[in-house]
């Protein structure tokens, strides 16, 4: 059963953006030295390993590796690259972070300008979920700490540990993060309630059903008084504590509240919107859980061939959706 994220980020002065990559791709660039002008043709080069994600950072690496010393990243072909074709200079960043210790002073003065910060900080952690790069946006959030410490930072930080698997240090900055909210905020501030929201997350990643329980039944209930019943994080909230319910065995409580969401997000977000396939899938798992087999596999079959339509065969979704569904074949289905 899929935990979900809210539909709106955890944000405060310096909010992240929303976690998306831009469809768009910069024009094609040979990846080579074409002038006297490092910074030139580098910021070229890495613009073209930021439109090709896992094979330009392949190509840039190979690049840097065969121009050695004249090929170090510097805050000038940063900037350069960040001016000319601004919403991808993630991946140059990605790069020189992974490659040397010298940029670090480059990229935490890149950092510290608002939009560039904004841009960098979300798509690494997007980086992470998409393609496992989840060092890489660790150490970017420990920098943009260092260049301007905000609540945000931490929590993309605590983000990044949980990419990694590293629940305690998550769950660390995650409290640090409420508390600091709650005490400036109050605990009706909608930043205060994505907090705890958050950190229920954590909790539910660690097996801590009694403390996500608690932080998740309360946040639920502010945001249906702040946001609304039908709003979307509202929605998240409510399959969250399903979550929460079908890992303790609780099946009729997480099954009342997933056909919940199932039937407002398809009022709301309509029948082929990824938050009702997830919760779709959410409900066929509490089915097959509660042994009503048939009816899990009919109800699965039906998401998986309308992820398959939105998003196609290869998309990790639709994978994932297809080994589930295979599994449960496999087993003794009644």
């Amino acid at each position: 059963m899929a935990i979900e994220e809210d539909a709106t980020p955890i944000s405060d002065a310096e909010s992240l953006s929303v976690l998306t990559f831009n469809s768009e791709r910069p024009p094609s660039i040979t990846i080579e030295a074409q002038s006297s002008d490092t910074s030139s043709w580098l910021a070229e080069a890495l613009l073209e390993a930021a439109g090709n994600e896992e094979s330009g950072r392949e190509a840039m690496n190979s690049l840097l590796d065969r121009h050695g010393d004249k090929a170090w990243i510097t805050e000038d072909i940063l900037i350069a690259a960040a001016k000319k074709y601004r919403k991808w200079i993630t991946m140059p960043v990605v790069i020189a972070v992974e490659r040397n210790e010298e940029t670090t002073e480059s990229i935490k003065s890149l950092l510290k300008r608002k939009t560039e910060r904004i841009q960098i900080t979300s798509d690494a952690l997007l980086y992470g979920d998409k393609l496992g790069w989840w060092e890489g946006a660790e150490r970017i959030q420990q920098l943009a700490m260092e260049a301007k410490k905000t609540l945000a930072d931490m929590t993309s930080l605590a983000m990044a540990y949980q990419g990694q698997g590293r629940w305690k240090e998550a769950e660390s900055l995650g409290v640090q993060v409420l508390e600091k909210r709650r005490a400036v905020l109050g605990l009706a501030h909608p930043d205060t309630l994505a907090s705890m929201a958050h950190l229920a997350v954590i909790y539910q990643q660690q097996g801590m059903w009694e403390g996500a329980e608690s932080l998740g039944v309360q946040v639920l209930k502010g945001r249906k008084t702040i946001l609304g019943s039908d709003h979307p994080d509202t929605l998240a909230s409510i399959a969250n504590l399903a979550v929460t319910y079908q890992q303790q065995g609780r099946w009729n409580e997480a099954e009342s509240l997933e056909k919940q969401v199932l039937e407002k997000r398809r009022t709301v977000l309509g029948p082929n919107h990824p938050d009702t396939l997830t919760s779709m899938a959410n409900l066929a798992s509490i089915w097959n859980e509660q042994g009503r087999g048939r009816k899990a596999l009919e109800l699965m079959e039906m998401c998986l061939r309308m992820r398959t339509r939105a998003l196609g065969l290869e998309h990790p979704h639709t994978q994932s959706y297809s080994s589930t569904l295979q599994s449960w074949k496999d087993g003794s289905i009644d």
